[in-house]
């Protein structure tokens, strides 16, 4: 229940700022969603590839998309994770993962297996 209430409050916070991608970060992001966010914007800026694990990261990388528009095209979803939320996210980026297996593991264990 405190999951909800905390969802259903930051989704209050949010919808004021909702057209401004880094006053929402400010907003209802922790600071560590919000380093996660500028190192995918700034590795797209450098055009190096990032992987993609998880519900979290496909949630950071949402918003950094809302940024810069073609940053997805230097980052790589690692494997779908059976979260509903990552499906979308992924699907909204035009991202496919790369392993289909299943895997929902969680603590990034299927980041590196694409870096084979």
């Amino acid at each position: 229940m405190r999951k909800c209430a905390a969802i259903r409050d930051g989704l209050r916070r949010a919808r004021p700022v909702l057209g401004d991608q880094l006053k929402l970060l400010a907003t209802v992001g922790g600071a560590d969603l919000t380093a996660m966010t500028g190192f995918l914007l700034q590795a797209a800026v450098r055009k190096l590839p990032v992987v993609l694990d998880g519900v979290v990261g496909a949630a950071c990388a949402l918003v950094a998309q809302r940024v810069a528009f073609r940053a997805p095209d230097w980052w790589v979803a690692s494997h779908d994770s059976g979260e509903p939320g990552q499906a979308k996210a992924l699907d909204r980026m035009a991202l496919d993962p790369v392993l289909a297996h299943g895997v929902r593991v969680g603590k990034a264990s299927a980041g590196c297996w694409p870096c084979r």
